[in-house]
């Protein structure tokens, strides 16, 4: 049975690409993923794009597996690196066809860590980037800031859970709003910043998007760990 490729196509830089992406890419008889995700690739695809939608995504990966059993070679694409935060992409891929191959990208986890000067293993990831399973999420992610034993990094859920929501919260938990917090926004991008701001000013800051990354130094670096 041909493997279907689920893809990690980078933080949004094309640069990112990583040389087996980019082959899998210009290989595929059909490549699907969300409009955003596609237009990174797009230059690259010779084959056809499906674009998927919340509302037809599983008609889209339907589609994309009966072509698999036909023994067409078929990419489904996905943000960074699949396994850093796509757990729920990866199910419903699966669900589709049983022969899946993952293939890892360069996370904006990654690169965020390169902007801030942390190693992974420094750190703890939460990502708040869920439909299922988010409160559970929210919860690891007060668990670890109160830790103090590492840098925490967080991946807000866009438009639900945004970065000045997510402050709100963590004060409504009991944290001090003079801890120390980071926006890394647009990783790779045009328009990329990288603003450092308390979490009471974190709290009133709406003017972020939905391409972010929550860094929080641990205690002993940034202060004001406990909550």
């Amino acid at each position: 049975m041909r493997p279907l490729h689920l893809v990690g196509v980078g933080p949004g830089d094309p640069d990112f690409l990583t040389l087996k992406a980019l082959r899998l890419l210009q290989e595929a008889d059909l490549v699907a993923g969300f409009a955003t995700v596609l237009a990174v690739v797009r230059p690259h695809v010779r084959g056809e794009l499906v674009v998927l939608t919340y509302r037809d995504q599983e008609e889209g990966l339907a589609r994309l597996a009966a072509a698999a059993r036909e023994g067409k070679r078929c990419v489904v694409c996905a943000w960074g690196d699949p396994s850093v935060s796509a757990g729920e992409l990866i199910a419903r891929v699966r669900r589709a066809y049983p022969c899946v191959e993952v293939v890892p990208g360069v996370s904006s986890l990654a690169v965020a860590c390169a902007r801030v000067g942390v190693a992974l293993e420094e750190a703890i990831f939460v990502s708040l980037h869920r439909r299922q399973g988010s409160e559970d999420a929210f919860v690891e992610l007060v668990e670890a800031l109160r830790g103090g034993q590492r840098h925490v990094f967080a991946f807000p859920r866009p438009y639900e859970l945004m970065p000045a929501g997510v402050a709100r919260r963590l004060l409504a938990e009991g944290f001090d709003p003079s801890r120390p917090a980071v926006v890394l926004e647009r990783l790779t991008l045009d328009g990329e910043r990288q603003v450092p701001l308390t979490l009471g000013e974190l709290a009133s800051r709406e003017d972020f998007g939905d391409l972010t990354v929550l860094f929080f130094p641990r205690a002993e670096e940034g202060g004001h760990g406990r909550g």
